[in-house]
């Protein structure tokens, strides 16, 4: 037997398992959800405030052509690969101390063709 065909053959019992398991195991995963619902908050609270720096970033998705700002760029990096943007080659381009110098640089940067959110502004 190949390796792919055992691969195959992998994919074809898993799945058939999580067909015959699916219903316990959701239920399963929501009574954990609802058991740990508080715990679970405070933990993704923590590390998004564990990424802020204290400074605001400008940063620059060349694929995209695309100009952004935030005060927690991990966080907003995965926010823009959810909707499918590129990510992979992003460039911070300045930090600043307060948000309306950071919209102040982003909005020249729009100005000048990129594309953003704030276009403008």
């Amino acid at each position: 037997m190949t390796t792919e065909e055992k691969k195959e053959r992998n994919r074809a019992y898993q799945r058939k398992w999580y067909l015959a398991n699916k219903q316990k195991q959701s239920e399963k995963s929501k009574a954990w959800a609802r058991a740990n619902k508080d715990k679970v908050a405070a933990i993704q609270k923590a590390f998004y405030e564990s990424n802020k720096d204290g400074l605001y970033t400008v940063y620059y998705l060349p694929e995209e052509h695309y100009v952004g700002q935030s005060n927690n760029v991990r966080s907003r990096m995965r926010h823009h690969k959810f909707y499918d943007r590129y990510i992979k080659d992003v460039q911070l381009l300045a930090k600043f101390e307060t948000r309306k110098e950071a919209k102040a640089f982003e909005a020249k940067l729009h100005n000048m063709g990129y594309h953003g959110k704030n276009n403008g502004i």
